[in-house]
């Protein structure tokens, strides 16, 4: 096989041309037969095979594995103090969107409101929304997630009332201009992610689906995970990342309608993210952090007891880049970076950086964070104080949007009365 690569000569072509004979006999006058034209480049290539020299093949699989290795920028930048957004929402503020120009922020909250954000002037719009009020033109219950497509210039807003809600911010009314029915009624859908100019949504009624906004239609459903699904992120085209109350993540591929299951979690998943391409984080009630590949159904690095021993609500990142962030109720946005595991480094090691970088070695209930180690590591960073739960987290160019309040997302497990329900803005600071 290595000659017919190398010199183009087959069996089934016994007849050559002037012109390719010019191409291989030094002699054109000099005629050879078929198997000897085979012969002489077979050892011609084996005499430079002999020759070739093993640091160059050495260098040449080194290029060509820095080449197929994903490139990940590393993350310079400080977080700065948080400004919160005031006189917002009356519950729990449950979710946040950005839109790419960063001038507008978009919010929800289990008011059943959704509000505009002037991210200069902090003025906000409300739109429609009231609680059991079936004819506000907004949501009817506990909103849960929103999302903006920069493609059509939309919002899409879910919640407790089984509707995707698409809204027009440039249109002088605060009604939504669309209510999408496909989760099964009474479920609630928990969760919205933008893929070009479609959405994807996930729900209580253990679904994923797949809308199209610009007919408002339903395009597929996906079935996998065996109780309600909670959240969901996308940072590739019809790649979506789920969590569940099932204890698991999934990762889908949903042109084949397949996917891959995470499972190592000993509760709800209740926050994912994608951070790169083959990159996916997931944080859950049982508190670890855990890194995900899509090559592998093992996670490639595990922090237990991330945030002191309580559970994690959401999770952020920088796309592209070692960055990720997370949030709970334990009062602090804590920062995380993703590093290739050295035969240094120590479990040991990782608590004592913990304790020079936020100061939160030990968990408020007394239990000790514990680094686990595979092939790579979650190097802890900083951590700022955020009093509330942070139940959302979403990232721009200059800025990182929280979204806080007094209770969880999706329940009222805890109740934290002193702290404010709203939107926080925690800016990206290069010295």
């Amino acid at each position: 096989m290595v000659v017919h690569k190398h010199n183009g000569v087959h069996a089934d072509h016994e007849r050559q041309s002037p012109h390719s004979e010019d191409e291989f006999f030094e002699d054109p006058a000099e005629q050879e037969g078929v198997d000897e034209t085979r012969l002489r480049i077979a050892k011609e290539y084996l005499r430079t095979i002999a020759g070739t020299d093993s640091n160059s093949i050495g260098k040449r699989k080194r290029v060509a594995e820095d080449f197929d290795k994903p490139q990940v920028a590393d993350a310079t930048f400080q977080l700065d103090t948080p400004i919160f957004f005031p006189r917002g929402h009356q519950g729990t503020c449950t979710s946040a969107c950005v839109r790419r120009d960063q001038t507008r922020v978009y919010s929800g909250g289990k008011d059943c409101v959704v509000y505009e954000w002037d991210v200069e002037s902090r003025k906000k719009v409300r739109f429609s929304g009231s609680p059991r009020d079936f004819a506000c033109g907004g949501h009817h219950a506990e909103v849960l997630d929103v999302a903006f497509c920069e493609a059509l210039q939309l919002l899409v807003s879910v919640g407790g009332d089984s509707l995707v809600r698409v809204w027009d911010p440039r249109v002088f009314t605060n009604r939504c201009i669309r209510e999408l029915a496909g989760h099964q009624r009474g479920a609630r859908i928990t969760g919205v992610v933008v893929d070009g100019t479609n959405v994807f949504t996930t729900g209580t009624d253990k679904l994923v689906k797949l809308w199209d906004l610009q007919h408002f239609a339903c395009l597929d459903t996906y079935l996998g995970h065996t109780e309600a699904v909670t959240c969901i992120d996308l940072n590739q085209t019809s790649r979506p990342i789920t969590g569940s109350a099932d204890k698991s993540a999934r990762l889908w591929k949903t042109t084949q309608d397949s996917h891959l299951l995470f499972a190592k979690h000993t509760s709800s998943v209740d926050a994912v993210c994608a951070l790169q391409s083959s990159a996916y984080a997931s944080g859950g009630m049982d508190g670890h952090l855990h890194l995900w590949s899509a090559e592998s159904s093992k996670p490639k690095a595990s922090f237990e007891n991330a945030h002191g021993g309580m559970w994690i609500s959401s999770l952020g990142c920088v796309r592209h880049s070692n960055y990720l962030l997370s949030g709970s109720s334990d009062g602090y946005l804590r920062s995380w970076k993703i590093r290739e595991k050295s035969a240094g480094v120590t479990g040991d090691d990782v608590i004592k950086q913990q304790k020079l970088d936020s100061g939160a070695a030990t968990a408020c209930n007394g239990r000790r964070n514990k680094s686990v180690q595979t092939k790579q590591t979650l190097v802890p960073q900083e951590a700022i104080p955020v009093a509330g739960v942070v139940n959302q987290i979403v990232e721009s160019e200059s800025f990182f949007i929280c979204a806080v309040g007094k209770e969880p997302r999706l329940g009222r497990w805890e109740t934290l009365r002193s702290c404010k329900n709203g939107i926080c803005l925690v800016r990206k600071r290069h010295d």
